[in-house]
Parts: C-alpha cells; sequence; structure tokens
C-alpha cells in the first residue's frame, strides 16, 4: 500500500480515496472532487412563469408593476423609508420577463421585460390568431410551437395569454399571483370585452383535426362598425 512504491512486481490495487472538504488540504491519499453548488441553491433563487388565458384590465397592471423593485417605485426613490412597497412580494422580483395580454390591445402583445432596477413594456408585433396567414410558418416544429401556444381547440382566443417568469430569491409564488389575478378582467369586464372583441374576429384559426395543427383563415368575415 505504499504510494511511493514503483516496484512492477508488486500489486498496487487501487484503493478508494478518503473525501475530504478541507480547501487547504493536499494529502493525496484524500478525494478533492469539487461539488459545485448552483446559484439556485446557494442563493435560494426560485422562479415560476405565471400563465393565464383572460386579459389585464390596463390600469391594475400598472398598479401591480409599480410594485416591482425598479426605477419609480416609493420604495426605491426613498430606500430608507419603511414603503408599504417593500412588502409586496413583487418586491422580491430580480428578474422577470414575458409577454402579456391587455384589454386595451386585442391583436398586439406586450413585451414585458425587467432586470433589477430597469423595466421595459413594448408592443410586440401580433399575437398568431391576428396575423395574416401569408406571414405564417410552414414548418411542422414552428407549427407544433404555436399550437400550443393556442391552448387546444377549446380555446377561441387564440395565443392570447399571459406568460411571465418571475426569478428571484425564495419568490412568494402564491402572493405574486393573487397580485396579478387581481389585474385580470372580473366576469362582468371580459363579457363586455368579449361583446366588443366579436366585432373583430381573428384573422386566422388552427385545424386541430389535423396533426400538426393547420392555420385556416377565419370564415367569419369582420362586421362592419359604423
Amino acid at each position: 500500500k505504499d504510494a511511493d512504491c514503483k516496484d512492477p512486481t508488486h500489486k498496487h490495487s487501487v484503493v478508494a480515496k478518503e473525501e475530504c472538504s478541507d480547501p487547504n488540504c493536499n494529502d493525496p491519499t484524500h478525494s478533492h472532487s469539487k461539488v459545485v453548488e448552483s446559484p439556485q441553491s446557494k442563493f435560494g433563487i426560485t422562479s415560476f412563469v405565471y400563465s393565464r388565458r383572460r386579459p389585464f384590465d390596463t390600469e391594475r397592471v400598472k398598479a401591480a408593476i409599480m410594485k416591482l423593485p425598479i426605477v419609480g417605485n416609493p420604495a426605491i426613490d426613498n430606500e430608507e423609508q419603511d414603503h408599504e412597497n417593500k412588502k409586496s412580494p413583487m418586491f422580491r422580483v430580480l428578474r422577470s420577463k414575458g409577454f402579456m395580454w391587455v384589454s386595451t390591445k386585442h391583436d398586439e402583445p406586450l413585451f414585458w421585460s425587467q432586470a433589477g432596477r430597469f423595466f421595459e413594456l413594448k408592443d410586440f408585433g401580433k399575437f398568431w390568431a391576428s396575423t395574416d396567414l401569408r406571414w405564417w410558418p410552414d414548418d411542422e416544429i414552428s407549427l407544433r410551437d404555436i399550437a400550443r401556444d393556442f391552448g387546444g381547440p377549446e380555446n377561441k382566443w387564440g395565443d392570447r395569454r399571459q406568460e411571465i417568469v418571475f426569478i428571484g430569491p425564495e419568490i412568494d409564488r402564491a402572493g405574486i399571483e393573487t397580485i396579478l389575478d387581481e389585474c385580470l378582467l372580473t366576469e362582468e369586464e371580459f363579457e363586455k370585452y368579449v361583446k366588443e372583441e366579436v366585432k373583430r374576429p381573428d384573422l386566422v384559426r388552427l385545424d386541430f383535426t389535423q396533426d400538426p395543427p393547420v392555420p385556416v383563415i377565419n370564415a367569419l368575415e369582420p362586421v362592419a362598425v359604423a
């Protein structure tokens, strides 16, 4: 068992090394395998995706956004004050990004992007349901991806949805979901929304009887608004 023995007539079977966690240990008989700790476990970083198929009320979601730790939030502008916003589950979010559907923009999703104190919200093209068929992709992978966004034949609002990922240290998922759910249109507000938006049917629908689902021109013609 002499580690320095080089006699070829001797048998030098490999002996398992003793695990050692001492960073300053130089003993060659000890195993110093490094276990890389992920940021998730080291700092308690967690994430989740908020997903709903109902539009946000514009003013309510604006108020929710201002609970994030971003420039403009009174809790950030007056850091020494014990502002109420610091108690919000939204205040622990380090990064958030995704798409959202608001009641004032039926055809265009908004792109939501927050990194630390910086936040951006901007138009991001059109929902596929509102996009002319000639601009649709025709490859199978893309069509399957879009079909997942549509959610299935029972969903009559196409790919309109809320889909935002939230990342932060031990974030309160239930708390954030409650805040955002309160931004969604109520039943009464949604009924009014539906009555107004049927005047503008989608340009395209998906035929889910085929595999992959195939986009077809919507048979319904837009209703002329006087």
